[in-house]
């Protein structure tokens, strides 16, 4: 970073320098005014796209957050085991043999996941049709009182 603001600040007192010796600067600055645009729009490309995955998983860690509890059992493909902690970007599930696995915060959301905790049930399905994320709980408690009204 040292080295690119010396260059700069190098440029800078060139071409004022130029401009004392009453040179026109005027093309010259309109090309250093280009390529530190082009500069800076590469620079937010590559860092937008870099951390698009990072974004996508904070933002997907409030959900979790919403939709989780600490302890919860939980079955995610061919993982299973316990919410043991949940970060803004990841969440760490202890599985029965005490290993401890990252997933994604992303995963959670967009995988199916079964989770039985407590006489409830919860599902978490991405529907493709429309990229919305459904989030259904079933309470099996209120559907066996569901029944038993109707019977």
């Amino acid at each position: 970073m040292g080295g690119f603001s010396s260059s700069v600040m190098t440029i800078v007192v060139v071409v004022l320098a130029i401009g004392q010796l009453q040179i026109d600067t005027t093309l010259l600055n309109i090309v250093i005014a280009i390529f530190l645009i082009i500069l800076g729009v590469a620079v937010a490309l590559s860092l937008g796209l870099g951390t698009s995955d990072l974004a996508r998983n904070i933002v997907y860690g409030a959900y979790v957050r919403n939709n989780f509890q600490l302890g919860m059992p939980i079955t995610l493909k061919q993982y299973e085991g316990r919410i043991v902690e949940i970060t803004a970007v990841n969440t760490l599930i202890e599985s029965k043999d005490g290993s401890h696995i990252t997933i994604p915060n992303s995963d959670l959301m967009n995988e199916v996941i079964v989770s039985t905790l407590r006489h409830s049930c919860m599902i978490a399905l991405n529907s493709k049709n429309k990229g919305i994320l459904n989030i259904w709980r079933i309470s099996l408690v209120s559907i066996k009182f569901f029944f038993k009204q109707y019977k």
